[in-house]
This record gives C-alpha cells, sequence and structure tokens, in this order.
C-alpha cells in the first residue's frame, strides 16, 4: 500500500514540482538578465522590418497626427532621416525602462522613443531628402481629395495639376511648421503599464527579481520534502529509499538534457532557418535583411534557453546517479528491515 501511495505522489506531486523547479533554474541566468536583451536588439538587420508599416503608423499616429501622410511615402521619406543607429539606441532605452520598472526603480513603466533626435534631423540638412523622398512616393490625389489635409501642413498627394517637385518644395517650406509640433516623447506602445510601487510602503523594496528569486528557491524546496516523502513511501530501508529517489529524478533530469541537446544542436538552425526565411507576417513579405536579424535572434533566443535546459538537466542527472549509485553500494543488513520476533507459549499439559 506504501508503494501505492509513493506512486501516485511521484506522478502526480513529485514530477510536476521538479520539472517547475527545474524549469525556473532553466531560466534563471538570462530571463531578467538586462544585458542579454540589450544583446538581442544590438542587430541593426532588425529595424529593417519596421519600416514596413510598424514605424509609419507611429508617426502617424502619435507624431504628424493632423498630416494623414500615406504609409509607403512616409516610410520612404523616414528612412533618409532615421537611421538604424538611433533605432538601436532607442531599443536599448526601452529594455533599460523595462527593466528599471522591473527592479522597482521606477513606479511606471511606459515605453517611449525619444524623437528629438528626429526633429534635429529634420531641421537640418536631412529635411531636404526626407521632402524629396517623401514627394517622389505620394500617390495622385482621388477624385475630391484635397492634397493638404484640413489640419495638416504637408502635402499628401499629389493634384492633377501638380507634380512631384512642386510638393517637394511645399513640403520643404511648411517642414518647420510640422516639426515645431512635433513632440519631443511619444509612447511607443497602446497599452501602458502604470504600477506605483511607492504608494505601498512595504513594496517599496519589492521587484519582480527577487519575487522570481522567491518562486525558484519556493519550487526546489518544494521538490526536495516532495522527493524525501516519495523516498521514504517508496522503500523499506535507506538503499532502497536512495535508489527509489534517484531514479524519480533521473526522469526529468534526462528529459532535460534532451531537450538541451535538441535545442542547442547545430541540426536545428536549418529547419528554423528555412521557417524563418519563408514567414510572412500578415502578409508582409519582409525584406531579406530583416529576416536574417530575425533569424539571429531567434537563433540566439533557442540557444540560450537550450543551454539552460542542458545545464540544470546535466547537474541533476549527475544528482540522481549519485543517489543511486550511493544506494547500491551500501550493503542490505537485516538492520535495514523489521525484526520479526518469536513469541513461545508455554503449553499445559492436562
Amino acid at each position: 500500500m506504501r508503494k501505492i501511495f509513493a506512486l501516485l505522489i511521484g506522478i502526480f506531486i513529485f514530477l510536476p514540482i521538479a520539472f517547475t523547479a527545474m524549469s525556473l533554474t532553466s531560466l534563471r541566468p538570462w530571463i531578467l538578465d538586462r544585458s542579454f536583451y540589450e544583446r538581442l536588439v544590438s542587430d541593426e538587420r532588425l529595424y529593417d522590418g519596421l519600416f514596413v508599416g510598424e514605424l509609419p503608423n507611429v508617426f502617424n499616429r502619435n507624431i504628424l497626427p493632423n498630416e494623414q501622410l500615406p504609409v509607403a511615402a512616409l516610410n520612404a521619406g523616414l528612412r533618409e532621416v532615421i537611421t538604424p543607429e538611433y533605432m538601436q539606441a532607442q531599443s536599448v532605452a526601452v529594455v533599460n525602462q523595462v527593466f528599471d520598472f522591473i527592479d522597482g526603480r521606477e513606479g511606471e513603466y511606459v515605453a517611449t522613443l525619444d524623437i528629438a533626435p528626429v526633429k534635429a534631423a529634420l531641421s537640418g540638412e536631412a529635411g531636404s531628402r526626407f521632402a524629396n523622398a517623401l514627394a517622389a512616393a505620394l500617390p495622385a490625389c482621388e477624385a475630391g481629395q484635397e492634397a493638404i489635409a484640413p489640419t495638416g501642413t504637408l502635402m499628401r498627394c499629389i493634384s492633377a495639376d501638380g507634380s512631384s517637385s512642386e510638393a517637394a518644395g511645399q513640403i520643404t517650406a511648411a517642414l518647420p511648421t510640422a516639426v515645431e509640433a512635433m513632440p519631443d516623447r511619444v509612447d511607443a506602445s497602446e497599452t501602458n503599464i502604470r504600477v506605483d510601487w511607492r504608494s505601498v510602503n512595504w513594496l517599496v523594496r519589492f521587484s519582480v527579481r527577487p519575487g522570481f528569486e522567491i518562486g525558484m528557491v519556493a519550487a526546489v524546496f518544494a521538490a526536495l520534502i516532495a522527493g524525501l516523502i516519495l523516498a521514504y513511501l517508496g522503500g523499506d530501508n535507506r538503499r532502497e529509499r536512495l535508489i527509489w529517489l534517484g531514479s524519480w529524478l533521473f526522469f526529468p533530469a534526462a528529459l532535460f538534457v534532451l531537450i538541451g541537446l535538441t535545442l542547442t544542436s547545430p541540426f536545428l538552425a536549418g529547419p528554423l532557418r528555412n521557417g524563418l526565411m519563408s514567414a510572412s507576417w500578415d502578409g508582409v513579405n519582409f525584406s531579406e535583411t530583416f529576416q536574417q536579424g530575425v533569424m539571429t535572434l531567434a537563433t540566439s533566443l533557442v540557444q540560450q534557453i537550450g543551454s539552460g535546459f542542458l545545464i540544470t538537466g546535466a547537474v541533476s542527472t549527475i544528482i540522481a546517479l549519485t543517489l543511486v549509485v550511493w544506494g547500491l553500494l551500501i550493503t542490505s543488513t537485516a538492520a535495514d528491515y523489521p525484526s520479526s520476533k518469536t513469541v513461545q507459549v508455554p503449553v499445559r499439559t492436562i
């Protein structure tokens, strides 16, 4: 009966807790590592895809809301003033904003873009290049459509009697007014997380990082307690209990090693590369440069996850095998088992 209880504890309690503890342990080295994410966003190729639609949409929505410029034309103009170095710096800044929030240094998290460098570029030599590129990509005005939006200052389309050169001249002349109306910083996301940690005194020093550490330690401790109970019920002596505990630990440990080897294997890079290179998000075919950047990022992330699984699985496997070998080296003695005593009952003869 004890072994049945041990089997049930092993399946429904020990294994789930052990998987949780090992997963948290494998994630710990990088999941909250600021420098890891800074390295991920340092690849300039990733920002080529932002010009396909997202960056022009941000400008139309938050920076030039009154102009109503066509996305394709605005995309062409922004490429003249926004550099990959600028986008990389903004991405690193967003990473720092996230981790300042996680570490409790800031009471709220708002992803923002610094537009001041863009405004400075538009006010200088790059402004004429922006105007020429924007004008060259403007579509013809539709029937009844005004060349300039009712609340705008820049041409958004070319009228039937107009030309690209005239549009470039108008945009160049009106650009200082549009730049002056642009904000210095804008929210980069539609949804912002606002939590005032400082409004509660006992949460002043609390952050996500110690919460993760506490959760990991608690999971490891719970797995240890469940394992000891499992071993006590499953074995009749110290030798059997060590073998029982080591055997149950070996299963998740070996599985983590297998997952880690798979994720870090160079053979995985080929299928991952083929899948990403042929991917099309929302029907948009991104450039090869952007796809290569995403492939590099995905490969780095997968290998980082695999390394954590592999190290955690290898350490757990060593512990499991040590327990099993230790148990096998113990010689069973009669003292390890409950002794049976013979009771002699005197029989009185009549």
